[in-house]
């Protein structure tokens, strides 16, 4: 269970357009959650009840992150200490049956269409290594053999959150001492490439 903090919505009304949303994911590198093993949406009334309001199998995971959104519409949530909070069911075997949450957000006087827009690039991978032999090299065998060692291209992976294509201009990759911030350079350049990529809305590219 993963339980939010209070939030004080005693001020606020069915009018103002407040959206509970949040992008979900099923799996993951691991095995995804069986239909029968839903995640679980929780609202908690003004009476400190807490009542189900959705439960999400894995069937409406229709993209690699689908989002969903709640408007908050109802009296019996507009008090001060408002929460919400997600469960999920699995037999707890393994590292099996995994939810990935994201993106959980709390907005208000959003149109129903925008809530889902997130003006966010994201990393969809940790960065390949700019290292074409080894993991980790010590600094006195990289340096002289720079062109030997270090690959002529590196790979980024993002997603785009927006809700229209994006444009990636001016990419630069910098190799620097961290000890002592000195730019390595091979051939007296530094190690850098303008480039422009469009990423595609919703899309890892």
């Amino acid at each position: 269970t993963l339980t939010s903090c209070f939030i004080n919505l005693s001020d606020n009304n069915a009018g103002d357009s407040i959206y509970l949303t949040f992008y979900l994911h099923a799996g993951g590198y691991r095995y995804p959650p069986n239909n029968h093993e839903p995640f679980i949406l929780d609202m908690k009334n003004n009476q400190g009840t807490w009542l189900e309001i959705d439960r999400i199998s894995t069937d409406r995971i229709v993209d690699w992150y689908t989002g969903f959104a709640y408007n908050i519409n109802e009296f019996q949530y507009f008090h001060e200490s408002f929460q919400f909070r997600f469960r999920n069911i699995n037999p707890g075997v393994g590292v099996s049956n995994i939810w990935n949450l994201d993106y959980v957000r709390v907005i208000q006087g959003a149109f129903l269409s925008e809530v889902l827009d997130v003006n966010d690039l994201a990393w969809a991978h940790a960065p390949y290594s700019f290292l074409k032999n080894y993991t980790a090299i010590p600094l006195k065998h990289l340096l002289p053999n720079l062109e030997d060692e270090i690959n002529d291209s590196f790979q980024l992976d993002v997603f785009n959150h927006k809700a229209d294509v994006e444009e990636i201009n001016n990419g630069r990759f910098d190799l620097i001492d961290s000890e002592n911030g000195i730019e390595i350079r091979m051939n007296g350049e530094l190690f850098e490439d303008a480039i422009t990529r469009n990423v595609p809305s919703r899309a890892i590219y």
